[in-house]
């Protein structure tokens, strides 16, 4: 049986009388290499014409009919083939049978569904900081396996796996989905692979064009090679020497981070570069233990407000052995003793509100001017005039204690 002749079996067994079989063939497809040709919309595109395809037959014009089923199995087997040649095998049509059909008709109608959907897979951040190297390598291989190629629908990232030839081991695998099989089979070249890899590209350069990795790729903006682009970044970024300083940047951020209070920087961005620290030595292979988190962690928190809460640590193992637990206490600390600090003056200021209402301090403003009156002087103790040093629980220098009035030192026992 040759190729014409395998091809209209094929034709026969998805549904084509004879008179929808003549229709095709005389449309130019007599082969499944000629089926190929055909682009997935140019075959859509066809069928329409046979409502007017009307050969001459014995009695008269015959009406072609297709059955839409049959059309839809012709378009997966244009898949099908097209998924077989590019694995470099010969897609013959006496393979396209029944649990074929069925996997390349469910094929078909994802890839319609992909395509209505349009959806755009997310881009991460542009690579401005060579230390962010993990996270960006990480983002950028989910944007790629987000976003399939309009060739059969295979997830983009196969363009850049680290095989580059398909051995027959590939070919035979059993693999869990038909999406994972493409990726690991389909070969790198031909027009298609050719798009794809300039597809690959120009996701990529708009990421590190203003950054300090251009000059490791910018050998490939003129000819669109996105593989050989990527590869050559991932053995920059991941040579010796880069591997080193990234390590040991993160070493030094846990070594020299400190935490004097919030003026600086708030306690959230303290504990966001210690975990980032964490994330960078993990992806270098080398993680930081969980009490070795805590030691560097407490190491760098230098507020004298949060001593005692770090000796509560140091004698709590559960916080000692978890960096999460530890910090998340701190947090709470700081964030209680905040509360506390900017609602009390306002509690301070309502109880003087009170006692004023009793004509506490009219009476002393009386006898103050009862003496003054009389040419006497006024005590100090019912002096209630401000000294001008401001009240608060906390230290005071001996000029500013001495200054106080009897009244402000009271107020400031009682806080």
């Amino acid at each position: 049986m040759n190729d014409e002749e395998e091809f209209s079996d094929c034709l026969e067994r998805i549904g084509f009388d004879e008179t929808a079989r003549d229709f095709v063939e005389n449309a130019g497809l007599s082969t499944v290499d000629e089926l190929l040709e055909l682009g997935p919309r140019q075959l859509t595109a066809l069928f329409p014409h046979a409502a007017r395809y009307k050969p001459k037959a014995a009695d008269g014009e015959e009406q072609v009919n297709v059955p839409y089923t049959s059309v839809l199995k012709l378009q997966a087997l244009r898949a099908w083939a097209e998924y077989r040649s590019r694995r470099g095998q010969l897609p013959s049509p006496l393979d396209f049978e029944d649990e074929v059909i069925a996997a390349w008709l469910r094929r078909v109608r994802d890839i319609e569904d992909w395509n209505d959907e349009k959806q755009e897979a997310k881009a991460p951040s542009a690579l401005s900081d060579t230390s962010k190297w993990p996270a960006f390598k990480a983002g950028f291989l989910s944007y790629l396996h987000d976003t399939r190629s309009i060739y059969n629908g295979v997830i983009l990232d196969y363009v850049i796996r680290e095989e580059r030839g398909v051995t027959d081991e590939l070919l035979e695998a059993v693999y869990t989905s038909l999406d994972n099989d493409m990726r690991a089979t389909m070969e790198l070249e031909g027009p298609e692979y050719v798009a794809d890899n300039e597809r690959v590209w120009k996701m990529l350069k708009p990421l590190v064009v203003d950054g300090p990795v251009w000059t490791h790729v910018r050998a490939w903006d003129k000819t669109y090679l996105g593989r050989d682009a990527w590869l050559s970044l991932v053995s920059q970024m991941e040579g010796n020497s880069a591997v080193a300083s990234r390590r040991n940047a993160a070493y030094a951020t846990l070594r020299t981070l400190r935490y004097t209070g919030q003026q600086k920087f708030p306690f959230e961005e303290f504990v966001r570069r210690h975990k980032e620290a964490h994330v960078i030595l993990m992806d270098e292979g080398e993680p930081v233990p969980e009490t070795k988190k805590v030691t560097d962690f407490l190491a760098g928190v230098q507020d004298s407000r949060l001593a005692s809460a770090i000796t509560h640590i140091d004698g709590d193992r559960a916080k000692l052995e978890s960096f999460e637990e530890s910090q998340q206490y701190l947090k709470t600390v700081i964030t209680n003793s905040t509360i506390r600090r900017t609602t009390l003056p306002t509690t301070a200021g309502m109880r003087v509100a009170t006692v004023e209402t009793k004509g506490s301090k009219k009476a002393a403003n009386r006898k103050r001017k009862q003496e003054a009156a009389k040419g006497g002087s006024k005590s100090d103790d019912d002096d209630t005039t401000p000294s001008g040093v401001k009240v608060h629980a906390g230290k005071y220098t001996p000029h500013e204690y001495k200054k106080l009035k009897p009244f402000e030192k009271t107020e400031v026992k009682r806080l």
